[in-house]
């Protein structure tokens, strides 16, 4: 007979509302991150176009009452939400079922007061299982689960003064009318050649502009989240023009912004695939 064997740890929730979260990770109700699930190899080795090549993102708070909650999209479209108290180290776990309960995402992640250049969320290996199903993106799931990684870092929106404001985005230089000041790279996602890059220029008003202007790509930036939004113009056809999204990060080995598009979803073929994107200063 062949018996499953599950192996667990527990740990108390630490934090309440009479022993609050220290300032620094919490501030005086709530304090913002933003998050980013990168697409990572897999051991044992799966195929890319398998699983997903984009990035998943989140946006996170931590109350000062100890709740860690966030909200966001795991690359394969998917919409993830959780909520978990912190430990006395100040770990939690995030977990959220998904798929109408035949899958789910699990794992340990942790929080800290990192410097400035250090992200503040670090997990890895969460285990994300997906079942099959009839859709355009990975019909055949993982049901046997892939890895991937979580990576963060709090999230700052510059006081009004004293001017000049500077943008969200991290470590931008001046605006160039010719090269731009960031590069916004498209690859995987059936994208034939691959990868597609982009001159930018992003403003000091977190406005998104093409360096020659041109028609594609565009990027919205939310000042008060740090999501990021657009579409671009896909090589499949100039009339194919997915919409991506994603985050800012604002330091740490994730620094710039990240995020996922999902190819075309007609005609149905099954072979459609997540690619990723990514947003760099230059």
């Amino acid at each position: 007979m062949v018996q499953a064997v599950s192996n667990i740890d527990a740990d108390r929730a630490h934090y309440s509302t009479t022993n609050k979260v220290p300032v620094n990770l919490a501030g005086t109700a709530t304090k913002p991150y933003t998050l980013v699930f990168p697409a990572k190899t897999q051991t044992p080795a799966k195929a890319l176009n398998l699983y997903p090549q984009g990035d998943g993102y989140a946006t996170m708070t931590v109350n000062v009452n100890g709740t860690v909650s966030l909200t966001g999209k795991l690359a394969d479209e998917t919409t993830l939400t959780a909520s978990a108290p912190l430990s006395k180290l100040n770990l939690w776990p995030i977990f959220a079922q998904l798929y109408t309960l035949k899958g789910s995402i699990a794992g340990m992640a942790a929080l800290t007061d990192a410097d400035g250049i250090t992200e503040d969320v670090i997990g890895t290996n969460l285990q994300w299982f997906r079942p099959t199903q009839n859709v355009q993106w990975y019909p055949n799931g993982w049901p046997a689960g892939i890895s991937v990684d979580v990576n963060g870092a709090r999230y700052v929106v510059p006081p009004a003064t004293p001017l000049p404001v500077p943008s969200v985005f991290p470590g931008l230089l001046a605006v160039n009318a010719t090269t731009g000041n960031a590069t916004l790279t498209f690859t995987g996602g059936l994208l034939n050649p691959l990868p597609l890059p982009y001159n930018i220029n992003i403003s000091t008003a977190n406005l998104m502009t093409n360096a020659p202007v041109a028609v594609s790509p565009t990027m919205l930036i939310d000042k008060a989240s740090g999501k990021i939004t657009g579409t671009f113009t896909h090589t499949d056809g100039p009339t194919i023009k997915p919409a991506y999204q994603g985050v800012i990060i604002q330091k740490g080995s994730k620094q710039g912004g990240w995020g996922y598009f999902m190819s075309r979803a007609a005609p149905l073929t099954g072979l459609g695939e997540s690619g990723k994107v990514q947003v760099l200063a230059k």
